[in-house]
């Protein structure tokens, strides 16, 4: 019995959640490619920046979660204001980091490539052994 998803798979969850169009999924038509994410060289993430994402990505997590459960709960009319309202919460979230979501993004994406980068990454999550809808500050 398994109480958490697999760090890396999480982490690939959370970027394809920044991506654009990923929120509004049932209105999307065609899979587009995702030009807000950069390629990144391996030596243009520093230590800080991959801090930075490991502490995003758990916020970013956590936000999700709260918002899937919103989603399930609610009449699909209000689903589109739900998914907005939850994307801007994980931007929020990146950009209280200091990071944009672009750099975000490509460094999770850096993360699925190298495994160096993936495993300072999560080695830098912060872990959250309970629930993680008690502190939720400024969002929702």
């Amino acid at each position: 019995m398994r109480l958490k998803l697999s760090p890396f798979v999480a982490a690939v969850a959370a970027v394809a959640l920044l991506l654009p169009h990923a929120a509004s999924a049932q209105t999307q038509s065609s899979p587009s490619p995702a030009p807000t994410t950069a390629p990144v060289a391996k030596t243009a993430v520093s230590d800080q920046q991959i801090t930075q994402a490991a502490v995003a990505m758990q916020k970013v997590m956590s936000i999700r979660q709260t918002y899937n459960q919103r989603m399930d709960q609610a009449k699909p009319e209000d689903r589109g204001r739900i998914a907005e309202e939850g994307q801007t919460a994980m931007k929020q979230a990146v950009a209280d980091q200091g990071l944009s979501v672009q750099q975000y993004n490509a460094i999770l994406q850096l993360a699925q490539n190298d495994p160096d980068v993936r495993a300072k990454l999560m080695s830098r999550v912060p872990q959250s052994n309970g629930g993680t809808t008690g502190s939720s500050p400024s969002k929702p």
